[in-house]
């Protein structure tokens, strides 16, 4: 892939010339943007319908299926799966092959969940609410655990930044099944720490590839969801909830992440929601009032648009050097 420091580099070796660089990639950024790799759908189409195939195996095999028989398909499904990811990424077809690297990892924990069945140590009726809760933590520890070996050996050997996103879902529901505390407080603080991680990683990799936007995804998603589940129940106050949503906001700009704009444009939305309903009871103002709001919205995006590349630049000025860098090499 071409970013900004590999035009940079080849600067350095005398192949292009620094002004050269602004416009080449100007130019493979726009080649991008107005083409999608029709192919690459169907790879995602294909991959998606798959892991739902594996999900409703696992969620139909829970309680009726053989455990020996569960087993052994997964662990035929398994040795396929590896096999084609294998080959596809000898023959640099690196898109359904990071796929299928997820539906081994995914297969994991299925074989494992088969195994136990068919030894008989998986009681029937253990799950969270049951009179089983320490039997079912050690036994989906027993699950989780290789899963993520698993993750982390192909990480390792293949390098995709997409054997991310698996290893993020093993972790959150590690810390689901261990942490004290009611689910969305663990998932809020969960994805703090995941989201500030991500940066971490985001500057330790930023010469390479993105090794940090499932960190960044998952945490801002599990964050946002446990700060609107705090709202909802009156734990915080729906200002506090938009200050945080503008800093989310202000973040995204400056970083150049999308996730960060998204959750927070809708946290503002909501509190906008939230104070037209307080104030005014009348649904026609009610109505009105948003209908101009969301005019005044586009009119913004149509502004943001025309200044947009001054105004990131102005704010990147004020980042330390490490943080610029950063910005830069994500650049397209």
């Amino acid at each position: 892939m071409v970013t900004k420091s590999v035009l940079e580099k080849a600067v350095e070796q005398g192949i292009l010339q620094q002004a050269q660089v602004a416009p080449l990639l100007a130019f493979l950024g726009e080649q991008n943007q107005s083409r999608i790799k029709t192919t690459n759908v169907l790879y995602y189409v294909g991959g998606s319908l798959a892991i739902v195939a594996l999900a409703l195996l696992l969620g139909l095999s829970w309680d009726r299926s053989s455990g020996l028989g569960l087993m052994v398909a997964a662990l035929i499904s398994l040795v396929l799966s590896a096999v084609f990811m294998i080959r596809l990424r000898k023959l640099q077809h690196h898109v359904p092959a990071k796929l299928f690297g997820c539906l081994v990892i995914l297969l994991v924990p299925i074989s494992i969940y088969g195994a136990q069945e068919a030894l008989g140590i998986w009681p029937t009726g253990a799950h969270p609410g049951s009179g089983h809760p320490d039997v079912f933590m050690t036994l989906t520890l027993g699950l989780e655990i290789p899963t993520l070996l698993v993750a982390l050996l192909l990480l390792f050997f293949c390098r995709y930044p997409l054997f991310m996103l698996p290893i993020l879902l093993v972790l959150w529901l590690m810390a689901i099944d261990n942490v004290p505390g009611e689910f969305f407080t663990v998932t809020f603080w969960f994805g703090l720490v995941t989201a500030l991680l991500a940066m971490w990683i985001d500057i330790a990799t930023r010469h390479t590839q993105d090794y940090a936007f499932w960190f960044y995804n998952v945490g801002v998603f599990c964050f946002w969801g446990g700060l609107t589940v705090f709202v909802l129940e009156g734990d915080i106050s729906n200002l506090f909830a938009c200050i945080v949503s503008l800093l989310l906001l202000a973040v995204g700009v400056v970083l150049n992440r999308r996730v960060f704009i998204i959750a927070g444009g809708i946290g503002v939305f909501l509190y906008i929601i939230y104070l037209a309903g307080l104030f005014f009871e009348n649904r026609w103002i009610l109505v009105t009032l948003l209908a101009l709001a969301g005019v005044g919205v586009i009119w913004l995006g149509l502004v943001w648009q025309k200044h947009e590349k001054s105004v990131v630049n102005s704010l990147q000025n004020y980042l330390p050097g490490i943080l610029r860098e950063l910005v830069n090499s994500r650049q397209r």
